[in-house]
């Protein structure tokens, strides 16, 4: 990687930021040029024709490879982007716009789509340039922004802090955007470092964060108990969750080093606040030496615990954090610690489903709060996890770990909520299940409502994807669902060849 140094040497414009580009110039005639745009019209998923020669993802994008380390639009009077992916610490976007490439949401006439995508990096304060750049752009050359006034344009955002990283001039610019946001504190906590309004819910989508092959594989969550065939093995059946009544591991102090239970604040300082908002640091304080209760800096059995755990502690980070998915994925309740934030696809669904939510006042009566949940509450919880699970995984990009087909993954999920948005623009999140049943039945993982008599024939025969798509005809089925044979009704698990 070029050091800013010698990346301004080898061209004065440019533009260097660490955590994302070996150099950038800024080419502001090529940045937005297709448009294009995505559009809701079936039920569980949005769906509709893509103009197969496009290479933009959505509605305001530009020309671009995603097939290669390095992206260059063309250059114009000597100007280009190039970018290197491997560099991308939080790569959410990008993934995001590949997967609409292929989702079939896509539409060629921006006059017939229902949301309008932005696909502009948007990780740290630095970025809202990029932002800044892209609305001017959009605002002169594409008549959709003007015609809904930012409505129904959608950014993401994968920072800690979401809109608080944003430019103040950027957020007037966007107040009408849709932000899909990993942060969603929904007040201002001014004794916190940072905490200020990131999320609106009448207007904003949290997303769960997006957690990778290689984490899945470092916190060993590739072994989840929840996938089926784990489930079903007499091993596992036969080890119970008591290991610990409540387990967390991970940073306590916001400057990473180790807490001193003997004094309060345990930390050092009060600089604690800092970092998630003191939370860890508070339940450390009441909770490291009790009985039953696992609160450690560090654990080399990280993921030993977390499937053997009954309860998981999901505080937040600096900003948002991701111990609920990981605890969701290995089976544990995640007992999340954050006054007015928002979850992941919160308020359109509960976390209180398949979790507990613990007010910051009652951290030290933790433990009277969880023995004080029934054993018919705790199970009614667990039953739940394995479709809520599905919700959190991007499994449509990284692959299953739950033995699960993808149709109810968090990328099709954004699009449901968008879809059921588009449809009730008015509504509030809350009130997406009883207004739209077909919303409800994809957030149970259930089949939509309205099934005719042959539908439900071919259900119960178990007849293959092969036997149904090539019917009573001699021409055999198109090429590409060709492995649908050996894969019975697993339509999706054939090989991509065409990829």
């Amino acid at each position: 990687m070029l050091s800013s140094l010698n990346c301004r040497e080898r061209n004065p414009s440019c533009r260097c930021y660490w955590l994302l580009l070996t150099c950038i110039a800024l080419a502001p005639s090529s940045l937005l040029e297709t448009g294009t745009g995505i559009r809701g019209v079936g039920t569980g998923a949005l769906g509709a024709a893509a103009a197969p020669h496009l290479t933009a993802a959505a509605s305001h994008s530009g020309p671009i490879n995603i097939n290669k380390q390095v992206l260059a639009p063309p250059a114009r009077n000597g100007r280009g982007v190039m970018s290197n992916l491997r560099r991308l610490d939080r790569p959410l976007h990008v993934y995001f716009w590949q997967r609409l490439l292929g989702s079939g949401a896509r539409v060629a006439d921006g006059d017939l789509a229902d949301w309008y995508f932005i696909p502009v990096r948007q990780r740290s304060f630095s970025d809202s340039w990029f932002l800044r750049e892209a609305l001017s752009y959009i605002r002169t050359h594409h008549p959709w922004w003007n015609r809904t006034e930012g409505h129904r344009h959608m950014v993401l955002h994968t920072g800690d802090w979401g809109l608080g990283e944003v430019a103040k001039d950027v957020r007037q610019m966007s107040l009408n955007v849709t932000w899909l946001t990993h942060w969603g504190l929904s007040t201002d906590r001014p004794n916190i470092q940072r905490w200020t309004r990131a999320f609106r819910p009448e207007r904003d989508v949290v997303i769960p964060v997006y957690i990778s092959p290689g984490h899945f594989v470092h916190f060993g969550i590739n072994r989840s108990p929840l996938h089926p065939v784990t489930a079903a093995s007499r091993r596992t059946a036969a080890r119970p969750r008591n290991e610990s009544l409540l387990f967390f591991a991970g940073r306590i102090c916001h400057d990473a080093k180790r807490p001193n239970p003997d004094t309060f604040p345990a930390c050092g300082d009060d600089t604690a606040e800092w970092y998630g908002g003191g939370v860890r640091e508070k339940f450390f304080v009441s909770h490291w030496n009790r009985s039953g209760f696992h609160v450690v800096r560090s654990e080399p059995r990280y993921s030993h615990y977390m499937s053997r755990s009954v309860f998981c502690l999901a505080p937040p980070g600096a900003g948002h954090g991701q111990r609920q998915i990981q605890a969701l994925f290995m089976g544990c309740v995640p007992v999340t610690v954050a006054d007015g934030v928002y979850e992941p696809f919160e308020p359109a669904l509960s976390w209180e489903e398949w979790g507990l939510r613990i007010a910051e006042q009652d951290i030290p009566r933790a433990h009277e709060l969880l023995g004080g949940l029934t054993r018919e509450q705790l199970a009614e919880k667990q039953s739940r996890m394995h479709c809520a699970a599905q919700h959190m995984l991007y499994s449509t990009i990284t692959g299953a770990v739950l033995g699960e087909d993808g149709r109810y993954d968090a990328f099709e999920t954004t699009l449901e909520v968008l879809r059921v948005r588009a449809a009730h623009p008015d509504a509030p999140q809350q009130d997406f299940r009883r207004l739209d049943p077909d919303f409800a039945a994809f957030m149970d993982c259930r089949p939509p409502p309205g099934f005719n008599h042959a539908a439900r024939d071919l259900r119960f025969r178990e007849r293959s994807c092969y036997q149904v798509l090539r019917g009573g005809g001699y021409m055999g089925v198109p090429g590409g669902a060709m492995c649908a044979k050996g894969f019975k009704t697993r339509l999706a698990a054939c090989p991509r060849l065409w990829g």
